[in-house]
């Protein structure tokens, strides 16, 4: 929407969610560019299936993932929301685990039980407890610039 005016907060929208909304075009331009320059997530896996595990507007980057995927890629995509890792999270799968403030108690959780079992992984988030965690496995992870509320965090 080229010249569209951008919306401030206001009495009904105190957290200025409207210019977030008006302003994604440019946020998931952003996001490419963090992704082109930033570490090689999957650093050369071939798994048989990808998961996305984050809760909230964590995940929802997952659904769009699995939605893209569905029509383009022969690796299915799977988002978990939750504590548990289903059975399948094995070695030969992949999964990024997503988490905007890395902290998220869900997603750690499942972070673990990805460590004890050896699945591959990667972390997308501002850091946290998950960027410490995957600074000392080694696992590479993207991070994210902070300063969005995290349900506005979509790209």
């Amino acid at each position: 929407m080229a010249g569209a005016p951008r919306p401030s907060g206001t009495a009904n929208d105190p957290a200025g969610m409207g210019a977030r909304v008006v302003g994604l075009p440019d946020q998931l331009r952003s996001a490419w560019t963090l992704a082109q320059d930033g570490p090689d997530l999957m650093a050369g896996a071939r798994p048989d299936r990808i998961y996305v595990c984050g809760m909230g507007g964590s995940a929802i980057g997952g659904d769009f993932l699995r939605a893209y995927a569905s029509e383009y890629c022969d690796v299915p995509v799977d988002v978990i929301r939750g504590y548990d890792l289903p059975r399948a999270v094995n070695e030969r799968a992949f999964v990024f685990f997503v988490s905007y403030s890395g902290g998220t108690e869900e997603t750690l959780s499942g972070w673990e039980e990805a460590s004890r079992r050896g699945v591959p992984r990667a972390v997308i988030s501002t850091g946290g407890e998950l960027g410490r965690l995957a600074d000392a496995a080694g696992v590479p992870w993207l991070k994210v610039p902070g300063g969005s509320p995290p349900r506005a965090a979509l790209g």
